[in-house]
């Protein structure tokens, strides 16, 4: 019902959801670390988390490139990104040159 009032409205669906229920526009800008830091800002400050993680300065190096690439919203985000390449790096599978 949203899609077909958005095109007689000529609205952007999304748009019109978030316009209906601005409290869920409200809950998807958060940045989901808890901070008005960057992630990778934030990252960086919070040594309590890195040490949790055993993130060594190599993979911070890593992660901090990851973070110039784009838009990450949040510190749990480059840890799931970090776990992912040591499981990658970890799988038999996979063959370093």
């Amino acid at each position: 019902m949203l899609s077909k009032l958005a095109l007689v409205l000529r609205f952007d669906t999304r748009e019109l959801f978030f316009l209906a229920r601005p409290k869920v526009a409200e809950l998807l800008k958060s940045d989901g670390n808890g901070s008005d830091l960057p992630a990778w800002d934030a990252l960086c400050k919070n040594k309590s988390l890195r040490r949790a993680n055993q993130i060594t300065p190599d993979e911070m190096q890593f992660l901090s490139k990851v973070a110039a690439l784009g838009n990450v919203k949040a510190e749990r985000d480059l840890i799931f990104i970090l776990r992912i390449v040591r499981h990658a790096i970890r799988a038999p599978n996979f063959k370093s040159n």
